[in-house]
């Protein structure tokens, strides 16, 4: 981590983010829990790749969240995902909208199937809802991802059909 006068140090880090999503149906809600080249509440800045390394050492598990900074060893929510924004991204924190900022989002929405469609092969644009999943893979599966060999993930599991009425 590196103060504005770009001395390199260690510390224990305090900021405090904004839910950005909430959804009370599954208790879930998203929030930035670090954000690039924003002073934080000592004035220390972190980097997008500081913040990158930090995700890649996280470990899922029931001390990963505490209130309040007390440590005290209770669950108080079960982390389901982690990831660095990819690019400058919008969350619409009302709900609903209203109808000037959702007539904005359509204009927004339909320029982003117009880039998708032009750049086609070069962006790749992914509804809402969609999981994502970012890994560090070991040499030789990354040379085949880089060689075109391996292309994509794929998830495995079992079901039932059950017939529609």
């Amino acid at each position: 981590m590196n103060d504005n006068a770009g001395t390199e140090y260690q510390h224990q880090l305090s900021t405090t983010t904004h839910l950005v999503k909430r959804d009370s149906s599954r208790r879930f809600s998203l929030a930035p829990f670090l954000v690039p080249d924003r002073p934080d509440a000592q004035g220390d800045v972190v980097s997008a790749d500081e913040i990158f390394d930090a995700i890649t050492r996280v470990k899922f598990s029931k001390s990963l969240l505490d209130k309040e900074h007390l440590h005290v060893d209770e669950a108080i929510g079960t982390p389901v995902e982690i990831y660095a924004l990819p690019a400058d991204t919008l969350f619409v924190k009302a709900d609903p909208p209203s109808p000037q900022l959702q007539a904005r989002l359509d204009e927004l929405s339909a320029l982003q199937k117009s880039i998708a469609s032009e750049f086609e092969g070069e962006v790749a644009l992914l509804p809402a809802g969609s999981g994502m999943l970012g890994v560090i893979w070991n040499e030789a599966t990354w040379r085949d991802i880089q060689e075109g060999n391996l292309t994509g993930l794929s998830i495995e599991g079992n079901g039932r059909r059950i017939p529609q009425e």
